[in-house]
């Protein structure tokens, strides 16, 4: 799955103009894939659900729970898993 992504993305940056030093866009630094998909398409799991709604109570962000919130949910528990890896880091 990840690497269709990863290509589409590598030619928009290149598009961009931006590249590394050998002229082959930047792809894995910038692009980490995980699978969030849960239990499948429209089916949230109870986790899923208390994730994005923990999100619209802290933030007044409301997500759909078929794709932002899965998204979200899997965000998160990348975050948890390892908090040392997303120090200085951007996330968009």
């Amino acid at each position: 799955m990840g690497a269709p992504v990863k290509d589409i993305v590598g030619e928009r940056i290149a598009d961009m103009g931006a590249s590394s030093d050998g002229g082959t866009p930047m792809v894995g630094g910038v692009l980490r894939c995980v699978q969030a998909k849960g239990a499948g398409y429209a089916m949230a799991t109870e986790e899923e659900l208390a994730t994005t709604a923990a999100v619209a109570k802290a933030t007044g962000v409301l997500l759909d729970p078929v794709y932002s919130g899965k998204a979200a949910h899997g965000l998160i528990r990348e975050m948890a898993r390892d908090p040392g890896a997303w120090e200085g880091r951007r996330v968009l």
